[in-house]
């Protein structure tokens, strides 16, 4: 229930890595935390999606940016993830959305500027939601594998 609520609230306003539940829940498996993650991710995009500009320009989201000083790195990538998705349409909303690093929710205001339907979104933000925790997951695992080795 955390992790739903948890990736919700990634998706709509908290600027927080949507990996993390992949850390932080060792003891359920690996295809739970990810059916999860991506649920909710999903549904709070779908919120976002619904409400478009509304949220983005809320004095809350704007405070925790300038709390955590990210309110330029934001703009910067927000800007940068509009111009991409508008040369690439779908598969560039699937590429940001798959990213690691890279802000969820400026993907999410953008798919909703470019016209995307409710369910080609909804799909899109699973899919990338997905990838993008087996990309930092695996990679973990990965340097995890490579430090033991050369122990």
């Amino acid at each position: 229930m955390f992790i739903f609520f948890y990736e919700a609230a990634c998706a709509i306003f908290l600027p927080l890595p949507s990996e993390a539940p992949m850390f932080l829940f060792p003891d359920l498996s690996r295809v739970t935390v990810l059916a999860i993650c991506a649920a909710g991710k999903g549904c709070g995009a779908y919120v976002v999606f619904r409400s478009g500009d509304r949220l983005r320009e809320s004095r809350l989201f704007r405070a925790v940016l300038r709390a955590l000083s990210l309110e330029a790195v934001w703009l910067r990538l927000v800007d940068w993830a509009a111009r991409f998705m508008k040369s690439y349409g779908f598969v560039g909303f699937l590429f940001v959305q798959s990213t690691p690093g890279m802000p969820m929710r400026s993907a999410v205001y953008s798919a909703s500027l470019l016209g995307v339907t409710p369910a080609k979104f909804a799909v899109g933000v699973g899919i990338g939601t997905i990838v993008r925790n087996l990309l930092v997951y695996g990679g973990y695992r990965g340097l995890v594998g490579i430090g033991r080795l050369a122990s």
